[in-house]
């Protein structure tokens, strides 16, 4: 077994991941986020040590430590989660509770903010990164490469527990994305990254 950074957008999944890994004989040590480490079981009234280039992780084989910023001090291997964008937002959308619909939210300050957050997630080099897309992780296939990341024996587990619904299929994007939605998506993404909606779809292998 070896320790792993399990490296998650806000809202891209990190639950089903976590659960995942913690069937496979993981165990959850810490969290880092926005440049402070968090060991589990610390109050959420303390605040969490600053995390510097000498910061030494408290993590053993075995465990693994969560967070949605990157880079991280470490050379640590780091299984990167992925989602679906315009998923995240949705989620997003929905956790916020925005009182008007989606394609009005996309038009907000607070949309550009979290959508802006979603690149900087899989900033991560080395090698031994291992990118995972969420919409994928029921596969035995990508839970065998999980697997073999973290130094442990692949096993055919109900991980995400009985009785949930999570498919680990893609939500409702399809549907809510109509065409003027999909035009001010398209605006948006490509003021954020520079780079066009098309581009960074084919690049990150998701054409079909």
């Amino acid at each position: 077994m070896t320790a792993v950074i399990l490296t998650s957008p806000q809202c891209g999944g990190t639950h089903a991941f976590i659960a995942l890994l913690k069937a496979l004989g993981m165990k959850l040590s810490g969290r880092h986020r926005d440049g402070m480490w968090y060991p589990i079981g610390l109050s959420k009234r303390v605040k969490g040590m600053p995390i510097t280039a000498d910061f030494q992780i408290p993590i053993r084989d075995g465990d693994f430590i969560t967070g949605h910023s990157a880079p991280f001090p470490t050379d640590l291997p780091v299984l990167s989660n992925r989602r679906d964008p315009r998923n995240i937002a949705l989620c997003h959308w929905k956790r916020r509770r925005y009182a008007g619909s989606f394609v009005e939210w996309l038009k907000t300050s607070q949309a550009r903010k979290y959508i802006s957050r979603i690149p900087r997630h899989w900033r991560w080099n080395g090698s031994s990164v291992l990118e995972v897309w969420y919409e994928e992780i029921l596969r035995e296939e990508t839970q065998r490469k999980i697997a073999q990341l973290c130094g442990v024996m692949w096993r055919s587990t109900n991980f995400y527990g009985h009785g949930k619904t999570w498919s680990g299929q893609p939500s409702n994007a399809d549907a809510v994305f109509d065409a003027a939605c999909e035009k001010v998506w398209r605006d948006l993404w490509d003021e954020i990254t520079h780079q066009s909606w098309d581009t960074w779809w084919v690049q990150n292998g998701r054409a079909a």
